[in-house]
């Protein structure tokens, strides 16, 4: 039974897909804060930021990210409900035909909140506007607006007409797992004794 709830607790579950990367194209994210919208249609949360990249080889240094959620304003981002700074746990996909890395980017924040809507995740990469040729992967259309961006951190967003990869993901905390785990004991001394007194 722990070993069974140690595998739930590590479990990613995928509560928002925008999509997969196409390896189409992808838009420049040190110089620009780009961002895409996504929706919920009931009380959600997560705790997980998943997207892909594709940078110059080789690329140095530790993937930093400034992330941010914002509310829908006339379909682009509007006031500002979270935000942090997370390191990426990376994992490398290869080269392409121009020797660009693909890498998929995994940020673990603290546990965003939100009832059903549309918003918007924005992601910047590095801790100024300085161009690392740093690009998040764009993913095939899929009926939701098409991403934004802003440039040298000035807040002010402009479609860019590509769509991005991402999810967002939860993993149970172990205040959770400690509540369930608490409570199938309870149910299995329950059900012992009653077996016992039968």
């Amino acid at each position: 039974m722990a070993l069974s709830l140690a595998t739930t607790a590590n479990a990613q579950g995928i509560v928002y897909n925008n999509g997969a990367p196409n390896g189409a194209d992808g838009s420049e994210m040190s110089a620009y804060t780009q961002a895409e919208d996504f929706s919920f249609l009931s009380a959600s949360f997560f705790n997980g930021i998943r997207f892909w990249d594709v940078e110059v080889s080789p690329f140095v240094g530790t993937v930093t990210v400034d992330w941010a959620i914002y509310t829908d304003l006339s379909g682009g981002p509007g006031s500002l409900l979270h935000s942090g700074t997370a390191v990426s746990t990376r994992t490398f996909l290869g080269l392409d035909a121009l020797d660009f890395e693909h890498w998929q980017n995994d940020l673990s924040i603290g546990s965003v909140n939100l009832g059903p809507g549309t918003f918007w995740l924005a992601l910047h990469q590095g801790p100024d506007y300085d161009n690392r040729a740093f690009y998040w992967e764009t993913t095939d259309a899929n009926g939701t607006a098409s991403g934004q961006e802003a440039a040298d951190g000035s807040g002010v967003y402009a479609a860019n007409d590509l769509e991005h990869a991402f999810a967002l993901t939860a993993t149970p905390e172990p205040a959770s797992m400690l509540l369930l785990a608490t409570g199938l004991l309870g149910v299995f001394g329950v059900a012992r004794r009653r077996k016992l007194n039968a």
